[in-house]
């Protein structure tokens, strides 16, 4: 059947239920999702008088390796390698991101307050460990680092990148599991989560339009 018309691409920006979000907006959406992750953690320490631990039947068999400060270091250059593809290579592509990184914060944020938790069992004192999060008694699944930075990594449009910064992830989620710094689910809910919104990102949130020629 011949059909009449121009058919519109599923990432055009006017096509029904798909957003095209500004700059100033996305970051208000990410700023926001952040707030809603805070003070969920805060009003769990003040309201939850005790954070349970709970059985983790493969972190159990796994050895403890100390990740605190390599893994904090891995983090700070795959945060600073992603945000720097993003904003020299697509920067069209950055208001998306920041939207979706403010959706899964305020996920996150629900999660935490509706299903507190403390350290696993096996995890040493919060004190003897390297930790730069706040709230590092009970703020666990999802997995933040995890859902983070799974979403920037299929953000990135260059495949070989895109790989390289899975692949750190993968890496990441392991010895965050075998340091104790995370459950097993956490790191596999975090994952899971970030990826199902930038497939759904993928979709829903078209880049910004680039600017027209002077």
């Amino acid at each position: 059947m011949r059909t009449t018309g121009r058919s519109m691409p599923p990432t055009d920006p006017r096509a029904r239920g798909v957003l095209q979000p500004q700059l100033a907006v996305a970051i208000a959406v990410a700023i926001a999702g952040l707030v809603v992750n805070f003070i969920s953690l805060r009003l769990s320490d003040q309201l939850v008088p005790w954070f349970p631990s709970v059985p983790d039947i493969i972190q159990a068999r796994l050895p403890y390796v100390d990740f605190g400060v390599p893994g904090e270091l891995v983090f700070i250059a795959f945060f600073a390698t992603s945000v720097a593809l993003l904003v020299t290579r697509q920067p069209r592509s950055v208001p998306a991101v920041l939207c979706l990184i403010g959706v899964f914060y305020a996920i996150r944020g629900v999660f935490m307050f509706v299903l507190p938790i403390g350290s696993p069992p096996t995890a040493p004192p919060v004190l003897n460990r390297f930790v730069l999060y706040p709230y590092a008694s009970h703020a666990y699944f999802p997995g933040g680092h995890a859902g983070l930075m799974t979403i920037l990594s299929l953000s990135i449009q260059d495949v070989r990148w895109r790989r390289v910064l899975l692949v750190a992830t993968i890496v990441f989620g392991l010895g965050s599991v075998m340091a104790r710094a995370h459950y097993t689910a956490d790191v596999i809910a975090g994952g899971a989560l970030g990826y199902a919104l930038v497939a759904w990102g993928r979709t829903r949130l078209a880049p910004r339009a680039a600017p027209a020629p002077s």
